[in-house]
């Protein structure tokens, strides 16, 4: 069923009027696209129209998170009588985020793994949009495929500082090791990040991050760039960083759902051989744990099991409402409402369109209840909520601002 024509500019483009037709296309060779247009009864929001050209009958997909309801139709429908083929969207007017088009059908729920693989294999980018997000392949793995999104940035967006980076200029600063551990019975990479030289000796104590998704905390978000230019500018105390690999999607569903056995490994086996590569034995006061999505859970779950080494934390749209095999939704969340306060100090966020639609909590209200659960345990919290969704577009603007604010606080 075709929904309503909510753009003012398509409902003016009458049936085979190919002159208007060309018209159009030719406004958007030269503005890009999705269309996007004022709603004139709300400034704060505006009507987004994605939109690809095709004379001929095709299915075409969006996949992004301004579809307000995940169960409504995501697929673009023809604009009769024209090759514009399209999909409306009301959205708050600062909205950045990254969308794919598709041409293959989305899997349901609980079809296979290997169809939600395939499906996402599929994703790439808007060819008439400009603005391109590059998810880089992991050189090591031959199964691994290059991605590009394109994204939308509406006009009240805020900047973004990570835009003109060349994202893989952070790669060669650091120093890739194999680790192998006995605990997990595994090898992984991880990468040794060391502070920039200093014109004069410093005597502020050393600050250490543990990075979780590593690879992606280099090539996603410029972390090791983000790092030099925070200590240059004086915004940051001398700080090493170690980034760990999460070897493969099936291991880090894993390691990343609370798991007792990554956290002793961080502990007695990571951070040990880490002082030992650095010559420094980090206080837990300036030792933070960094992660994004299952990684920002992570991070607080391995902290609240070692107060004693990890005094931060900082968690990007961390997913608070998983939970292992067994337990309810949101079980870290309790365990820190039911246990004495721990000594840790937080920085959280979420992105305003991970609302979960209805189908769960989603990642913004379980931020929420976490940050008011430990606002009431007394724990230092810093909590942010961006304009966007669950991606690494917004993750590289933020880190810089979140390590930032905590190290004020210190």
């Amino acid at each position: 069923m075709e929904p309503p024509i909510q753009s003012p500019t398509l409902r003016k483009i009458r049936p085979d009027d190919q002159r208007a037709l060309q018209q159009f296309w030719n406004q958007r060779q030269v503005e890009g696209t999705p269309l996007v247009e004022a709603l004139p009864e709300d400034p704060t929001h505006c009507l987004v129209t994605f939109l690809w050209r095709s004379p001929r009958v095709c299915h075409v997909e969006i996949s992004s998170p301004l579809r307000p309801d995940p169960r409504e139709p995501n697929y673009l429908v023809r604009l009769r009588g024209s090759d514009i083929w399209y999909r409306s969207y009301v959205t708050r007017s600062d909205i950045r985020t990254v969308y794919f088009f598709t041409t293959s059908p989305q899997p349901e729920g609980s079809a296979p793994p290997k169809e939600w693989l395939d499906y996402s294999r599929s994703l790439g980018p808007d060819p008439l949009n400009p603005w391109q997000f590059q998810y880089p392949a992991d050189p090591e793995d031959p199964a691994d495929r290059a991605q590009t999104g394109s994204v939308v940035s509406l006009p009240n967006a805020p900047p973004s500082p990570q835009r003109s980076l060349n994202l893989a200029e952070a790669l060669p600063s650091l120093e890739m090791h194999r680790f192998r551990s006995h605990i997990l019975a595994n090898e992984r990479r991880v990468w040794l990040y060391r502070p920039p030289a200093r014109p004069r000796p410093t005597s502020k104590p050393q600050g250490l991050l543990v990075v979780f998704d590593g690879l992606a905390y280099q090539t996603l978000v410029p972390t090791p760039t983000i790092l030099d230019d925070l200590q240059r500018r004086g915004r940051l105390g001398p700080t090493y960083a170690v980034f760990v690999d999460s070897v493969s999607v099936a291991l880090r569903n894993k390691e990343m759902l609370c798991d007792a056995a990554f956290a002793r490994f961080v502990v007695r086996e990571l951070l040990p051989w880490v002082e030992k590569q650095l010559g420094h034995r980090f206080p837990a006061k300036l030792s933070t744990v960094v992660g994004s999505s299952l990684g920002g859970l992570a991070a607080a779950y391995v902290a609240w099991r070692n107060p004693e080494r990890f005094g931060n934390v900082v968690s990007q749209s961390g997913t608070f409402s998983r939970t292992f095999e067994g337990q309810e939704p949101g079980w870290l969340i309790r365990k820190f409402a039911e246990g004495p306060r721990k000594p840790i100090r937080f920085y959280l966020e979420a992105g305003l369109l991970e609302t979960g639609g209805g189908v769960d909590p989603g990642i913004l209200d379980a931020n929420r209840n976490f940050r008011n659960v430990l606002c009431a345990k007394g724990n230092l919290v810093l909590h942010s909520e961006y304009p966007g969704g669950h991606d690494y577009l917004w993750w590289g603007d933020t880190l810089g601002p979140a390590l930032a604010a905590l190290a004020r606080q210190s």
